[in-house]
């Protein structure tokens, strides 16, 4: 590992200097290499850890909440026209309360996994959902060897998985079992019920991806060079620093405008699919607030998608967006902690040299710049 981070960053460095000028040499020992590579391979570790315990186990958990309601019987009351029991006692007062969900901080949500399912909850079902997305990466190019388009590849990569997609659900929404997860997987005919909803899910995520890359191309961004930018003046530069913000914000909105909904519609649509026989690790309405009808009592057996979004109110609409933003800020935090650590790493490394490296790069920045003819 260390010797190639010490290869890759030495090609990296020669690539700096200025034309006629001889290039910055730089040593990289090899303690300092297997430092950087262990920073990097930490920072993405808890990358992962971040993206799948909090954007994927505790997302999916947040979806299909359904907190639960307790009643409380208060102190008796003084109130001379309270009604009356049997036995001419006032009755006592009844109050209701809504309680918070379990979702509602990942504390919370962390702790009540480790006490109902173990040390390692925050992981349950990993196996199989990266098996599930190297599939669905692996599909994807097959279809498009067989030149099929990169977006119809993708959609049909993901329908073509969709039952594995089905089985993590539930083994994150249920308790622990002692089956192994191939064990868990439910039948091959529950795959048409959730066909479209997963088709739609794809649909989003390529919408959203598209939509910036479209733009990009219509502003002549992709245009753009080293030679265009020095060029420009302050007023082109902040010009083309909003075009790309606003792009950024573009593909922000459509993820959540979008595909969040379709991933809360899909989670939701599997989770009306749950086994009776299975219990919930989370408060969950089977009955979707009287929406769903068992397939024995004559109904689909799966709640539709528009009420599979209807029935997920506004307070866990909040809910499950206050989980992404808060992903997208520890994601950051680290890629910064990342970035200033590897910084102050080649610091050590490199003392003085490493200015000289950032000084050679800017002259050929300029060097790059346009000449007089």
């Amino acid at each position: 590992m260390d010797h190639i981070v010490s290869h890759v960053f030495r090609r990296g460095v020669a690539s700096f200097g200025v034309a006629g000028e001889e290039p910055v040499k730089f040593d990289l020992p090899q303690w300092g290499a297997a430092l950087l590579g262990l920073t990097i391979i930490v920072s993405a570790a808890m990358s992962l850890m971040i993206e799948y315990t909090y954007g994927q186990v505790v997302a999916t958990l947040t979806m299909v909440e359904s907190p639960s309601t307790v009643v409380l019987e208060s102190i008796p009351s003084n109130d001379p026209d309270a009604p009356l029991d049997e036995k001419k006692e006032v009755e006592p007062e009844l109050l209701v309360i809504k309680q918070q969900p379990i979702t509602a901080k990942f504390r919370t949500t962390i702790q009540h996994l480790r006490a109902r399912a173990g040390r390692l909850s925050r992981f349950r079902g990993i196996c199989l959902f990266y098996l599930c997305a190297l599939g669905t990466g692996q599909i994807t190019e097959l279809f498009i060897a067989l030149h099929i388009p990169r977006g119809v590849s993708a959609i049909l990569a993901a329908l073509v998985v969709a039952r594995f997609s089905l089985g993590w659900t539930h083994i994150v929404m249920t308790e622990p079992s002692d089956k192994y997860w191939f064990r868990r997987l439910p039948s091959f005919k529950l795959w048409t019920k959730v066909a479209i909803p997963t088709a739609v899910l794809a649909l989003t995520k390529q919408v959203t991806i598209g939509l910036p890359v479209f733009f990009f191309n219509a502003l002549h961004l992709d245009e753009l060079n080293s030679d265009k930018i020095s060029e420009m003046n302050r007023c082109q530069i902040s010009l083309l620093v909003v075009r790309v913000l606003s792009l950024v914000g573009l593909g922000l909105f459509a993820a959540v405008a979008i595909v969040v909904p379709a991933r809360v519609t899909l989670t939701r649509v599997q989770a009306s699919l749950l086994s009776e026989s299975e219990e919930t690790i989370v408060p969950f309405d089977r009955s979707f607030g009287g929406k769903f009808v068992p397939a024995d009592l004559g109904g689909s057996g799966v709640i539709s998608m528009l009420e599979a979004w209807k029935t997920f109110d506004w307070n866990s609409r909040i809910r499950i967006l206050k989980v992404h933003a808060k992903v997208i800020a520890m994601q950051a935090a680290v890629a910064i902690s990342t970035g200033a650590l590897l910084f102050a790493e080649l610091q050590l490394m490199t003392g003085s040299q490493l200015l000289a490296i950032i000084a050679s790069a800017h002259g050929q920045g300029k060097a790059s710049g346009p000449t007089d003819a």
